[in-house]
């Protein structure tokens, strides 16, 4: 895949997970005490993810043609993280 290519998977991707976070965070509103505190504590995990994700993104456009590979296997590999980390809290709440 080239690097335009990947670009356009990581945007596509960021934004998937921006917009699970937005979700959380409205269920979060709902929810009061105890659920409420640690749900924001998972959400936080899951925007640290993101933020990892965005690092990717940020190297990826200043990266040379040969880099971007291997960025792309580090981007996948938080991606994973990132859904499983989700689905793990779509789960409990």
């Amino acid at each position: 895949m080239d690097k335009h290519e990947l670009r356009r998977e990581f945007k596509d991707k960021i934004d998937d997970a921006f917009h699970n976070i937005q979700k959380l965070e409205n269920k979060s509103e709902e929810l009061s005490g105890r659920k409420k505190e640690e749900l924001d504590e998972r959400i936080s995990e899951l925007q640290r993810k993101k933020d990892q994700m965005d690092s990717f993104y940020e190297e990826l456009l200043n990266s040379s043609e040969e880099k971007a590979n291997e960025i792309g296997t580090q981007f996948e590999k938080s991606k994973e993280d990132f859904k499983a980390g989700f689905n793990k809290i779509a789960q409990a709440f």
